[in-house]
């Protein structure tokens, strides 16, 4: 694949995640995992917390901290607690399928994690993966 269809691939994911719609994004493993660590778990959804400058997330350009993880490998993360989330993320061989959702944004100037988990839950633990 040439530098110019990765790109195109990437534009047309970003477009599709803007409208809040699940996006399926592989990423390729790296020395160090995938580059971006998780929070949520234990009733409450997953979303992705930090991205790892020049890891495999950061380098592929389409997954944006906040960014709600549905799937992991083809299962529910929904039900997943944070620990079967991380294992799920770490067991992966050299690729990982998640499907994505960007939340909307409430103001145009704002894309974060959504407020309001941390006062109906407790803080799950996180880390890079």
């Amino acid at each position: 694949m040439t530098r110019e269809d990765r790109q195109h691939i990437q534009e047309s994911a970003k477009l599709k995640m803007s409208d809040g719609e699940p996006t399926e994004i592989v990423l390729q493993k790296g020395e160090r995992g995938f580059g971006f660590s998780i929070r949520g778990g234990e009733g409450m959804p997953l979303f992705v917390l930090r991205i790892a400058q020049d890891g495999p997330a950061f380098n592929d350009g389409r997954i944006k901290v906040g960014d709600e993880i549905l799937e992991i490998n083809g299962n529910n993360a929904k039900v997943m607690s944070h620990a079967e989330a991380v294992n799920t993320i770490r067991n992966c061989n050299q690729t990982a399928t998640l499907l994505i959702r960007r939340p909307k944004p409430q103001n145009h100037t704002e894309e974060r994690i959504p407020n309001g988990h941390a006062q109906q839950y407790d803080r799950p633990k996180s880390g890079y993966y």
